[in-house]
């Protein structure tokens, strides 16, 4: 098994945690079954509202949330545990989508999508996001009262 199936396997698991919690809000990873020789941990506890994850082929996870951020989730061990946690952007319009593609990361929002040029190389000072797409209708599901 390649270092990155454990990972791609935990990422997939990930949306199983809102049926896994208890109402204070703590993981009961005991509550997930799992095949024999699967085992499940915590990569880190640190990207609060996780909604959607790509994983760069170079083992940095990033996370779109639905608090309006995008994080970096970042092994510098290769040990396969979170070792770092950068705030790539802030104040996004629900970060739905993420995805990794040519050394880009890309956002979408609900009325557009964002590309973030050689993003790996500048976790800590990404550069201003290139729109790619901005035609898509501006609501969300939410209802206007």
């Amino acid at each position: 098994m390649s270092a990155l199936r454990p990972q791609i396997f935990f990422i997939s698991l990930l949306t199983l945690f809102s049926s896994s919690t208890c109402s204070n809000g703590e993981l009961r990873l005991d509550k997930i079954k799992l095949p024999p020789g699967f085992k499940i941990e915590v990569y880190t506890g640190n990207v609060p509202g996780a909604r959607s994850m790509t994983l760069s082929p170079n083992g940095t996870l990033f996370v779109g949330t639905r608090n309006g951020e995008v994080y970096a989730v970042v092994d510098n061990n290769k040990d396969n545990k979170a070792d770092e946690v950068i705030t790539i952007v802030q104040g996004l319009n629900m970060p739905n989508g993420v995805s990794f593609r040519d050394n880009s990361l890309y956002v979408a929002e609900v009325s557009r999508v964002l590309r973030y040029d050689n993003i790996e190389s500048r976790l800590k000072n990404p550069p201003k996001p290139v729109v790619v797409n901005d035609t898509f209708p501006g609501s969300s599901a939410k209802s206007v009262g």
